[in-house]
């Protein structure tokens, strides 16, 4: 216990006499706090701005345009696709065409590559386990035979 006073004792006493090892340690600190704050609000505010997308698409979704859009197959970068419902995991999120990181925003994004919705062929969907709305937070817990 002794030795770590002294250690400390040391470095207190270095700290004082130099002034730029003093400026160069509160930079440090100063950039650490603000680190540690951004990486606790990252989350929430992520969260946030999916739900607001989710508000917007949900607008879109229950528009007259999109029926008359999604019949002819012409959905552009960005417009909503389908809602996903999957009650086993609690999810209800509306998918967009996309999966580039400004259409993940609102969820959950399909692959253009794939079949769209309800045509023969697999369905392709993407999105975040722990930010932007988390849609498959708890795709995991999903077992066979799940709807």
């Amino acid at each position: 216990m002794r030795r770590l006073g002294s250690a400390f004792s040391l470095l207190l006493g270095a700290w004082r006499s130099r002034p730029l090892s003093r400026n160069l340690l509160w930079v440090f600190a100063v950039v650490l706090g603000i680190s540690g704050i951004g990486l606790l609000v990252y989350p929430p505010i992520t969260n946030w701005i999916s739900a607001r997308e989710q508000s917007r698409l949900e607008r879109e979704f229950r528009s007259p345009q999109f029926r008359s859009r999604t019949s002819t197959s012409e959905i552009a970068p960005g417009q909503v696709v389908v809602r996903l419902v999957i009650p086993t995991i609690s999810v209800d999120a509306l998918v967009v065409e996309g999966t580039d990181p400004r259409s993940l925003r609102a969820g959950a994004g399909r692959y253009t590559s794939t079949a769209l919705p309800c045509q023969p062929g697999n369905v392709g969907i993407a999105g975040h386990r722990n930010i932007y709305g988390s849609p498959f937070l708890r795709l995991d817990e999903l077992k066979e035979g799940d709807e």
